[in-house]
């Protein structure tokens, strides 16, 4: 039975030898042989998530960044939006220049009054109430020779006269009423300091809204409403004022008949495209109750006290006049 108990010896020692050399072994290498398959789909599973969230954040419009690296810009930058007419600020405007005008502050409560016309839609009833203040303004200082720091001044010169100067910035009439000299003088003195409004005078007109517009220097200065033509007569376009008249006459007709339609004053209306003129114009009429209507040959019509008015104010042959539907 000896034999028997040489075997059971030699397999006890195998078996210490064994469990010897796995302890003696670094251990990572059977658990990487155990682990490599268990973990490659996974981590794979993992790699696509990752690809799939970076382009969808790649192929997004707006990406939101929480990195701490302040440097980066965000992807998108909201637009400055623009002011919405007729805002709550329109009602503040007004009552600021109101207030101005009642304290005789008057070049102030002009110039917030301009901007209160940025925050109203053009020819809206908010548009019409701060028009009617600046109307108010401009025609007092006109009218009263008050001082004003939007007034040009002019020093008379030796042998100057009311042409050399006037004819470039306004018109004799709107010096003599500035300055409360006489219509039927032209008389003044040297070194007389002679004030006026003067500048680059602008009309645009408005069909739908039976307005006209006189600008000075791109700013409100007057408005006025008007009457169009019939059945659309009325040409759009951009025009020169060439030829100006005082009481003209009509198809044989003088001022004053019953027939002449022109009213007190007339001017001319010349394409600046082409300079051809259609016998289109600005004019008076003895019929104030077309105004606000369309009922005209084709003409512009106003008030004979407002067309007067406009007549005084611009030079010949200088001013735009856009015509608008």
């Amino acid at each position: 039975m000896y034999w028997y108990y040489k075997y059971i010896l030699m397999v006890v020692a195998l078996i210490g030898i064994g469990l010897g050399v796995y302890k003696i072994l670094p251990k990572d290498l059977f658990d990487s042989a155990s682990t490599s398959e268990s973990t490659q789909a996974p981590e794979a599973a993992n790699t696509a998530v990752h690809q799939a969230n970076t382009d969808s954040k790649r192929n997004s419009p707006e990406v939101i960044s929480t990195s701490s690296d302040k440097t980066k810009a965000p992807a998108t930058i909201n637009p400055k939006k623009k002011i919405p007419k007729n805002t709550p600020l329109f009602d503040e405007k007004y009552q600021q220049g109101l207030a101005m005008k009642n304290k005789g502050m008057l070049d102030s409560a002009y110039n917030i009054l301009i901007e209160s016309l940025d925050h109203c839609d053009t020819y809206s009833s908010q548009w019409t109430q701060s028009a009617e203040l600046i109307n108010e303004i401009n025609l007092y200082i006109y009218k009263n020779a008050v001082p004003s720091k939007r007034k040009q001044s002019h020093k008379v010169k030796n042998g100057q006269s009311l042409w050399d100067f006037a004819a470039e910035n306004t018109t004799i009439r709107a010096v003599q009423v500035s300055n409360k000299i006489p219509i039927e003088s032209s008389v003044i003195h040297i070194n007389q300091i002679l004030t006026f409004f003067g500048g680059n005078w602008e009309i645009k007109a408005s069909k739908n809204h039976f307005t006209l517009q006189l600008l000075l220097d791109r700013k409100l200065f007057r408005y006025y409403k008007i009457g169009i033509g019939k059945d659309n007569r009325t040409p759009v376009g951009v025009f020169m004022i060439k030829g100006k008249k005082r009481e003209p006459s009509w198809k044989g007709y003088p001022f004053g008949h019953p027939e002449n339609v022109l009213g007190s004053r007339w001017m001319r209306l010349t394409k600046i495209s082409d300079g051809s003129n259609e016998g289109y114009g600005i004019h008076g009429t003895s019929e104030p109750e077309s105004i606000g209507t369309a009922s005209s040959l084709g003409c512009i019509r106003m008030k004979n006290e407002d067309v007067e008015e406009l007549f005084n104010f611009i030079p010949d042959n200088k001013i735009k006049v856009t015509i608008e539907d």
